[in-house]
C-alpha cells in the first residue's frame, strides 16, 4: 500500500476550491458575515455602487458564501477595484465558485483579470491570490476540455462507498465527483462520461476506437480520529478497486491514506473529516490511477 500524509490548518472549506484569508489584512475578519442573507441582486449592486470600501468587501465576502457561479462576472470586475483587499477576496471567492459548468467566456475573462493582479497589483499578498485562483481556474479548464473517444481511455467510476458509516450521501456524490473531475484534469485521453449519456458497451468501444476501458470502485475504509488537548489529527483511508470494463475483471488495487491536523472542535473534526477524504481521492484517482490506466508517455 502506498500512503502518504498532509499536514494542514483548517481555515474555510476545501483547499482546492477555496482559499484561505490568513495572509490577508486583519481587517477581513472584521466585517466577514455568518451567512449571508442578502442576494445576488442586492450584493451586486453594493460591489458596483458603494464608495465604502468595507461595504465592498463584505458583498465580495458574502458572494463567495453564497455559492452562486452567477456572482463570478461581478466578481471579476472587483478585480479591478481601488482596494486591494477587496481584489485579494473576490480572486478568492472566484476560485470557490469556479466549476466545470461555467462557460468558457467566463473563465476566460476572470483568467484575463486575474494575470493582471498576479502580475501587477501592488500588494504582494494579493499577488498571490490571484496566483491561487489561476490555479484553480486552470484545473477546470483542464477538466471542461471536450473529449472524443477514439484513442481515449473510458473509465465507469461507480459512486463511492463508505464502510465507516462516517460521510453522508451527499457527501459520497461530491467525493465521486471530485475524482472524476481529477481524472480529467491529469489528462485529456481519459473519458468519464460517453456521449449521449448512455453507458457504452464493448462494442461500441470498439467501433469508436477506445484505446481501453476500465471500471473504477472505491470505498472509504477508514476515518479515525485521536484527540491530544486543543488538537486533534484525522486520518482517513481509501481503497481503490480498478478493473476491466464491460466485463469488471479485477486488474488492480490502490490504497492510500491521507492525515490532517485541526484544533480539537467539533465543526473543525467534521470539516477535516470531509478534507480528508477530499485530499486522498484526488491524489489517488487524479495521479495513481490516472498513471496507471494511461501507462508512461500521457
Amino acid at each position: 500500500m502506498r500512503s502518504f500524509t498532509l499536514r494542514a490548518n483548517l481555515a474555510l472549506g476545501r483547499p482546492w476550491r477555496v482559499l484561505t484569508f490568513s495572509s490577508l489584512p486583519l481587517l477581513l475578519f472584521a466585517v466577514i458575515a455568518s451567512a449571508a442573507t442578502e442576494n445576488l441582486e442586492t450584493l451586486t449592486r453594493q460591489m458596483k455602487t458603494e464608495s465604502d470600501f468595507k461595504v465592498r468587501l463584505s458583498a465580495a465576502l458574502k458572494l463567495g458564501q453564497l455559492g452562486d457561479r452567477l456572482a463570478i462576472p461581478v466578481l471579476t470586475d472587483a478585480l479591478g477595484d481601488a482596494q486591494s483587499s477587496v481584489r485579494a477576496v473576490a480572486a478568492s471567492a472566484i476560485a470557490k465558485l469556479v466549476d466545470r459548468e461555467v462557460t468558457a467566456q467566463e473563465r476566460t475573462r476572470a483568467m484575463a483579470a486575474l494575470r493582471k493582479v498576479a502580475e501587477r497589483d501592488p500588494e504582494p499578498r494579493t499577488q498571490n491570490t490571484a496566483k491561487n485562483a489561476i490555479e484553480v481556474l486552470d484545473y477546470y479548464e483542464r477538466v471542461a476540455r471536450p473529449r472524443r473517444p477514439k484513442g481515449g481511455i473510458f473509465l465507469d467510476v461507480a459512486r463511492l462507498e463508505d464502510s465507516t458509516g462516517q460521510l453522508d450521501a451527499a457527501a459520497l456524490e461530491e467525493l465521486t465527483k471530485i475524482g472524476r473531475e481529477a481524472l480529467l484534469a491529469s489528462t485529456d485521453a481519459i473519458l468519464v462520461e460517453w456521449p449521449g449519456g448512455q453507458m457504452p458497451s464493448d462494442k461500441d468501444l470498439k467501433k469508436a476506437k477506445v484505446r481501453a476501458g476500465f471500471a473504477v470502485l472505491g470505498t472509504i475504509t477508514q476515518m479515525d480520529i485521536q484527540r491530544s488537548g486543543k488538537q486533534a489529527v484525522v486520518e482517513c483511508k481509501l481503497s481503490l478497486i480498478q478493473a476491466t470494463y464491460p466485463d469488471r475483471a479485477a486488474r488492480a488495487f490502490i490504497d492510500g491514506k491521507a492525515r490532517l491536523e485541526t484544533s480539537n472542535r467539533e465543526s473543525a473534526i467534521e470539516r477535516a473529516k470531509t478534507l480528508c477524504a477530499t485530499n486522498i481521492v484526488k491524489h489517488l484517482m487524479g495521479k495513481r490511477l490516472a498513471a496507471d490506466v494511461t501507462g508512461p508517455g500521457e
